[in-house]
């Protein structure tokens, strides 16, 4: 994580934001059916998908730069350690093997 957190850091983090407040506020309610109405348990089921497939975009997006870095550049510290530093947020985001990656999982989690 020392080279590559700079990328890894944030997008770890909007998979932690997505995966902890709408997946886990929206869980809470579809547990309790009796409690909020068929209305709010449906709408509260459609914010979970959502969460998940959420998690899982930015879970792939890491995973598949990994494997298909790109969108940045090594720059060397005053110290003397290389680090990873983005150019292109896209680039990172939507690397080569992103697309395939998150079509083959959303179509197998459905």
């Amino acid at each position: 994580m020392n080279t590559v957190g700079n990328i890894a850091g944030p997008l770890l983090a909007y998979e932690v934001l997505t995966a902890f407040s709408l997946k886990r506020v929206s869980w809470a309610s579809c547990s309790g059916l009796k409690r909020v109405g068929h209305r709010w348990h449906t709408v509260a089921t459609l914010l979970v998908a959502i969460g998940t497939s959420l998690s899982a975009f930015w879970i792939l997006a890491l995973n598949s730069w990994m494997q298909t870095p790109a969108g940045f550049e090594m720059r060397q510290s005053v110290d003397g350690h290389w680090a990873a530093h983005v150019v292109d947020w896209s680039a990172v985001i939507f690397n080569p093997s992103f697309p395939y990656r998150l079509r083959r999982m959303l179509g197998a989690s459905a």
